[in-house]
């Protein structure tokens, strides 16, 4: 502590006190850090699902099972004969298998597409009568 200081008109000052720091109690200081935590997870969940993270995954995914398909084809090395109706192939059966996966893909991206083309179609002409219905 110091010594009081004269004021101008003579008067002695009371010597202000240090501040004393607060001391934190042990068992708050991981409450705030998982108040934090909680509170940067929910950031996170807020932009959790984007377009790109979506890609992202897709492409993860889209790399893992084309490893497993090479590694699926090069154990898979047996030929077999496939009759087609006018036509025969002696192909490895994980070759075969592959082109039939990858023609059942594009009949399901086909039949999807036709799907989702429909149904394009629809909500136009229901969007095309609702702004009729608003004009008259």
């Amino acid at each position: 502590m110091s010594t009081p200081e004269p004021h101008d008109d003579g008067e002695a000052v009371p010597p202000t006190p240090e501040p004393v720091p607060v001391p934190v109690p042990a068992d708050e200081a991981p409450n705030r850090e998982r108040q934090a935590l909680s509170e940067a997870r929910q950031q996170v969940r807020k932009v959790a699902h984007t377009r790109s993270r979506a890609t992202y995954v897709g492409w993860v995914l889209g790399i893992v099972v084309l490893i497993l398909l090479l590694v699926f084809i090069l154990r898979n090395q047996g030929s077999q004969e496939i009759d087609l109706f006018f036509w025969k192939v002696e192909l490895p059966v994980g070759v075969s298998l592959l082109i039939a996966a990858i023609l059942g893909a594009i009949l399901t991206l086909a039949v999807t597409t036709a799907r989702m083309l429909q149904l394009r179609r629809a909500l136009t002409k229901v969007d095309q009568a609702r702004r009729a219905a608003e004009r008259g």
